[in-house]
């Protein structure tokens, strides 16, 4: 699992480009991982703001916006790097 604060965020063709600052212990740096912009629950459309945070892995983006607790699942789209 990786994930941490969205730092950037490009919207293209319904798909994210997300650029994260990893926030887990001992780690320091930054990651990208693409994701479907619409709920893997419902469909509903979402919008991933910076600040937010997300965290992957098997396959889904856990999205959880502002300060919520919430962790929505987005369709992840290939690999993160």
């Amino acid at each position: 699992m990786v994930g941490g604060k969205v730092i950037g965020a490009s919207l293209r063709n319904g798909k994210y480009l997300l650029n994260v600052q990893d926030t887990g212990k001992g780690y320091s740096g930054t990651c990208a991982v693409r994701c479907e912009a619409k709920r893997m629950d419902n469909g509903q459309p979402v919008a991933v703001m910076i600040g937010d945070s997300v965290w992957w892995q098997s396959g889904k983006v856990y999205w959880s916006p502002g300060n919520s607790c919430q962790d929505i699942p987005l369709k992840k789209i290939g690999d993160s790097h």
